[in-house]
């Protein structure tokens, strides 16, 4: 049974542009909101949604944080990140973007240090609620996923000027992902 695959076409987000959004066998009923200009529906004739799935796994990056030290005023934790997904997201990403967004806006942190050739941050926290914390540090830090393989803008745009789907094979299909990680 074919594969079909629904694909950002957002102007206004050009990072999600040509990302993969989901997966389903065809013919697929997709939602309203589901269609042109948004999104693109990518047909693959010869593929299963398994084939597709596996082939397009997100990357995982771990995010490391490490306790340093600890005293009456507070711990020093050091958070790296994989600098490849610092690349893709570009300027004020990943470690940066989580310590100002939730370290520092919740609880006070203060960045000490930030190494851009190992993506690693090192920064204080006063005393808090450490298990809010602990649980915290856990959901923003621990994993971060992001699209590994994405269609190329003039794809999606092409898609686009032939209204919003497109049938190709695995091959045409192969021949036109992009990894971005490579």
């Amino acid at each position: 049974m074919p594969a079909e695959i629904l694909i950002h076409s957002y102007e206004h987000e050009p990072f999600l542009k040509g990302s993969i959004c989901l997966i389903k066998d065809s013919p697929a009923v997709w939602g309203g909101m589901e269609s042109p200009p948004d999104f693109v529906v990518v047909i693959i004739s010869d593929a299963t949604v398994e084939q597709v799935i596996h082939y397009t796994e997100n990357y995982k990056n771990e995010m490391i944080y490490t306790l340093i030290a600890s005293n009456a005023d507070g711990r020093r934790y050091s958070l790296s990140v994989d600098p490849k997904v610092l690349e893709l997201q570009g300027e004020g990403a990943g470690v940066k973007l989580a310590i100002r967004d939730m370290l520092v806006d919740n609880y006070q942190a203060v960045l000490v240090s930030y190494t851009s050739a190992t993506a690693t941050g090192v920064f204080d926290i006063p005393n808090t609620d450490w298990a809010a914390l602990k649980a915290d540090v856990k959901d923003v830090f621990e994993q971060h996923y992001i699209d590994r393989y994405v269609f190329s803008e003039a794809d999606v745009d092409l898609a686009l000027s032939m209204g919003g789907t497109v049938t190709i094979t695995k091959a045409q299909a192969t021949a036109r992902v992009i990894d971005r990680l490579a």
